[in-house]
Order: C-alpha cells, then sequence, then structure tokens
C-alpha cells in the first residue's frame, strides 16, 4: 500500500518534467518576438498546439489510466480486503464460537468443579458425622463392654454369692441337721439323766433302806450278842445264820460301796452331764444365736440377691436396649456405609467424568489452538501471497507506468524532432 501510494507524486513528476520539457522545447523553438509571422510558422504553431493538445490529451489519458490502475488495485484491494476481512470474521466468528463453547464448558467446569467442592465439602461433613458416630459407637461400644464387664462381673459375684449362699444354705441345712441330732441327743441325754436321776433316787431310797436295814441289823447283832451268852444253843444256830446274815452284810456292804462308786460315779457323770448340758445350752444359745445371724445374713443376702436380681433384670433390659441401639445404629452405619459407597461411587463417576471433559476439552482447546494456528499460518501465508501478488501487481504497473512515460517521452522526442525536421525543412533554422 504504501507503495501504491508513493507511485502517484512520482508520476506526477515526472509528467510535470515531460510537461517542462516540452515547454523548453516548445520555448526553445519558438521564434522571436520581433519576427514576423508567417505562415509556415503559422502552420508550425498550429502543428505545436495540436502536438500540445495531443499530449495533453496524451497525459489524461495517462492520468485516467493511472486513476484506472490506481482504482482498480484499490477495487481489487478492497475486494481481497473485504473477503480477507470476511474470512477473518468468519475465522473470528468461530473463535468466538469456540470461545463462547469454551466459557461454556469452563462454566460447566466451574459447576463441576463447584459441585466436587460441594460433593467434597458434604463428604466432608458425612465424614466427620461418620467419625463423630463411629466415636460414638466407640464410646457405645466402650459403655456396652464396661457394661458388660460389670454384668459379667456382677454376674460372677452373683454366682459367688449364689455358691455361698448355697454354701451357706449347706452349713444352714448342715447345722441345722446338727442342731437336730444335738437336740435329739441332748434329750436322749436328759432322758438318760432323768433315768439317772431316777436311778439314783432310787439307789439313795434302797440306800437309806439298806443303811436301816444296817442298823436294825446291828441293833439285832448286839442283841444276838447280847442273848449269845445267853443262849450258847442257839449260838451254832445262830452262827450259821449269822455268817449267812454276815454274808449277806458284806455282800450288802460290798452293794453299798458298789452302790457308793455307782453314786460317786454317777454324781460324777451328772456332773458332766450338767456342765456338757450347761454347755451345750450355751452352745445353743450362741448357735441360736449364729442361726439368729444367719437368719438376719440369709434375709440381707436374699434381700440382697433379690435386689441383685432386680439390678440383674435392669442390667439385662439396658444390656438389651443397648444391643437394640447397638443393632440400629450398626444398621444406620451399614445404611450410612452403602450410601458413603454409592455417593464414592458417583462421585468418582462424576470426577472419572470431569477428567474426561477436562481431557476432551484439553484435546478440544489443543485442536482449537492447532487449527487456529494453521488458519493463522494460512491467512498469514494467503496474506504474504497477497501481498506478493500486490506487490508484483503494483511493480508491473509500474513498470508499465514507467513505459508508458517512456513512449511519452519517445513521442515528446518524436514530436520535437519531427518539429526540427520541419523546421529544417522549411529553413526556419
Amino acid at each position: 500500500m504504501e507503495r501504491r501510494y508513493n507511485l502517484r507524486p512520482r508520476v506526477s513528476g515526472r509528467v510535470q518534467t515531460s510537461s517542462t520539457i516540452q515547454l523548453s522545447s516548445y520555448s526553445h523553438n519558438v521564434p522571436s518576438a520581433g519576427t514576423p509571422p508567417s505562415s509556415d510558422t503559422r502552420c508550425l504553431r498550429q502543428a505545436l498546439l495540436s502536438a500540445e493538445e495531443h499530449n495533453m490529451e496524451l497525459a489524461i489519458e495517462n492520468a485516467a489510466l493511472k486513476q484506472q490502475l490506481s482504482s482498480r488495485t484499490d477495487q481489487t484491494l478492497q475486494k481481497e480486503l473485504h473477503a480477507a476481512k470476511l474470512e477473518l470474521q468468519t475465522a473470528l466468528e468461530a473463535a468466538k464460537e469456540t470461545q463462547d463453547l469454551l466459557k461454556k464448558k469452563e462454566g460447566l467446569i466451574l459447576e463441576n468443579h463447584r459441585e466436587l467442592s460441594s460433593l467434597r465439602e458434604t463428604l466432608k461433613d458425612q465424614t466427620e458425622e461418620l467419625h463423630l458416630s463411629s466415636t460414638q459407637l466407640c464410646l457405645k461400644n466402650k459403655q456396652l463392654n464396661e457394661a458388660l464387664t460389670r454384668c459379667s462381673s456382677l454376674e460372677e459375684k452373683l454366682r459367688e454369692e449364689f455358691v455361698e449362699r448355697e454354701k451357706k444354705e449347706m452349713k444352714l441345712s448342715s447345722l441345722q441337721e446338727s442342731l437336730i441330732t444335738q437336740k435329739e441327743e441332748t434329750d436322749l441325754w436328759v432322758n438318760k439323766y432323768k433315768e439317772v436321776k431316777t436311778a439314783l433316787e432310787e439307789e439313795t431310797q434302797r440306800s437309806a433302806d439298806l443303811q436301816c436295814q444296817g442298823q436294825l441289823t446291828l441293833k439285832e447283832i448286839s442283841s444276838i450278842r447280847g442273848e449269845i451268852q445267853a443262849r450258847t444253843e442257839e449260838n451254832q444256830i445262830l452262827s450259821t445264820t449269822l455268817g449267812l446274815r454276815e454274808n449277806e452284810l458284806n455282800q450288802s456292804i460290798s452293794r453299798y460301796d458298789a452302790l457308793e462308786e455307782q453314786h460317786n460315779k454317777e454324781l460324777l457323770l451328772r456332773q458332766s452331764l450338767e456342765r456338757e448340758l450347761s454347755s451345750l445350752r450355751q452352745s445353743l444359745i450362741t448357735q441360736r444365736e449364729e442361726t439368729d445371724l444367719w437368719v438376719n445374713k440369709y434375709k440381707e443376702v436374699k434381700t440382697a440377691l433379690e435386689e441383685e436380681t432386680q439390678r440383674s433384670a435392669d442390667l439385662e433390659q439396658c444390656h438389651r436396649e443397648l444391643m437394640l441401639e447397638v443393632k440400629t445404629r450398626t444398621e444406620e452405619n451399614q445404611v450410612l456405609s452403602s450410601t458413603l459407597t454409592l455417593r464414592r461411587e458417583e462421585l468418582r463417576g462424576t470426577i472419572r467424568k470431569h477428567h474426561a471433559l477436562e481431557e476432551d476439552c484439553k484435546k478440544q482447546l489443543v485442536e482449537r489452538q492447532q487449527s487456529w494456528e494453521r488458519r493463522l499460518q494460512e491467512v498469514q501465508r494467503l496474506w504474504a501471497e497477497k501481498e506478493d501478488a500486490l506487490a508484483k501487481q503494483v511493480c508491473k504497473a509500474e513498470e508499465e507506468v514507467k513505459s508508458l512515460i517512456i513512449q511519452n517521452i519517445q513521442l515528446q522526442v518524436c514530436c520535437c524532432l519531427t518539429f526540427q525536421m520541419f523546421l529544417w525543412l522549411f529553413g526556419l533554422e
């Protein structure tokens, strides 16, 4: 374009130089003002005027041709520029469409990012809720374990207390049996004591009777000894009777001694029995006190066992409730885990889709950039080709203008030569 705009003043300068050459030649060949004009000079002047008119016409034609060339070049350039503008507009529209699509895809990507961020936040919230629920479950499990340990310890205590209770019941039953046996033994000993007492009373009565009989016999012996002297005849008979009576007395004395020994033994036995009875009474009193204590302990243990059974029932109820809560929580956790797995799978699918969309967008962007670069390269190549073609056309136009100028100069030279030839022929020199 610069070449085209720079050509016009050059052409005008050349035209001016040609016109100045023509005027200088005309002024050089024009005769002086003092010479009278002749017919030849008039003819020459007319020829010169006609040549000048012809030169002016040629100059006008050259200017018209130059204008036509410039207009044609301008029109072609305008057309090419219009076509290039249209191509550029189409390319820009395509680029705008691609940019709009890219913006839409970027918006979709941003929406996907937002959805991903929201889903990540929801996942974080759900993970926090799961963590809280897991911590709560851990605490509940710990509480359940503690409750189970307590239940197991209480069960062990209950078992131990039940075993102790059974042992105590066995001891109580054995003590009751021993008490029953001791009561029976005491009853037997009391009966024996009563029998021995009656026997001792009978023996004392017998011993008193025997003592009376002994006193009577002694009185009889004294009377008999008194009568022995008087009754010598009766001594032999009485001696036999006395021997028998003495034997009987000795036997009765031995019996009396044996009875005294038995009485002493029975007294000792009675004292020992009384001691045993007192000890048995004391043992019975102590055993009664122990039985009362054991009965009180049994009642306390029974109440404690009832309380423990109530506690165990309450604990079993709490354990059942806790187990139901654990089951419900486990079911809720399973549902949450299933929902989380589904959400994770959906998120993974969305992430995969997002990555696929990003890869597609990247590929499309790369392809669009490559196509845009190719189009730019093609446009640049076309612009370079068009510039080269325009430069060639301008060069051709310059060469044509130069050739036209040269032809014009040659025509002017020919006109000058013909004018000089006319002058030389007509002898005006």
